[in-house]
């Protein structure tokens, strides 16, 4: 028999971790075609049962509800060379897919 109470609270203190770390999290890959229909497909798993009533995911951001400015990931295309400057976050992580040839 599992015991609802002390579930709920352990799903409550992960909750509360996930929100409390707040990263920012650039998504990048070479080709546009790439970073939305490969990338961005992959990044959209990342809202389990566990934690999909907190994160909102569309085509241009997944945010955690709570905190759409601070806690977030988004989709850069490589072709810009300043498309991945200007984050700043006490927990950054860069995603980058894979190289392609030209």
């Amino acid at each position: 028999m599992v015991n609802t109470p002390k579930l709920k609270g352990r799903i409550t203190e992960k909750q509360k971790t996930i929100q409390s770390i707040a990263p920012k999290i650039p998504c990048t890959a070479p080709t546009k075609h790439q970073l939305h229909d490969i990338l961005w497909a992959e990044v959209a798993k990342w809202r389990t049962p566990a934690i999909q009533s907190e994160i909102e995911w569309t085509q241009e951001k997944l945010y955690m509800k709570s905190n759409p400015e601070n806690w977030f990931a988004v989709p850069r295309t490589a072709t810009q060379p300043d498309a991945l400057q200007g984050f700043h976050a006490d927990h950054l992580l860069y995603i980058i897919d894979e190289a392609s040839r030209s």
